[in-house]
């Protein structure tokens, strides 16, 4: 998970931060503001043949509201992070991304996903961490995980 603004290069380089939680405040019962606005999910990932990348979103506490991806900015990227053209993105309603069309080889992922999408809601009572994860062909490619919690 890293913070707003990192890089395919510097994901790719080692230099990327960590992203470890979302902070939000609330108005009456509801979610009202959530800070940072976005974050990214990023892997690298090998297919050896062609294929799609599967991101599934769960979290703890059973909390049904999904933190939606950001206007379809699911990216795949060569290894120096020229975007790989042709894929095929789609969401569905529970947060899970899959992107299609993937040519075989190895790659870096970047998925960029917004907790805005959790504002209105009423959150559970602890905090909730979400986890992100990431299949390539349906194999196992790696995870990721972010705490949403009360500041």
């Amino acid at each position: 998970m890293a913070p707003t603004g990192t890089t395919c290069q510097q994901f790719r380089d080692g230099s990327s931060l960590t992203l470890s939680a979302e902070l939000y405040s609330k108005k009456a019962n509801s979610i009202n503001s959530i800070s940072p606005g976005v974050f990214f999910l990023y892997d690298g990932v090998n297919l050896s043949t062609a294929g799609s990348i599967t991101i599934t979103e769960s979290n703890t506490n059973s909390w049904s509201q999904p933190i939606g991806m950001q206007k379809d900015q699911a990216i795949v990227y060569r290894l120096d992070c020229v975007r790989v053209q042709g894929v095929t993105v789609t969401a569905n309603s529970n947060g899970d991304v899959t992107i299609s069309n993937v040519p075989a080889g190895s790659y870096i992922m970047s998925v960029k996903y917004d907790p805005g999408t959790l504002v209105g809601f009423t959150p559970p009572t602890a905090s909730t961490t979400y986890q992100f994860a990431i299949t390539a062909n349906s194999i196992s490619s790696g995870s990721g995980g972010i705490i949403v919690k009360k500041k």
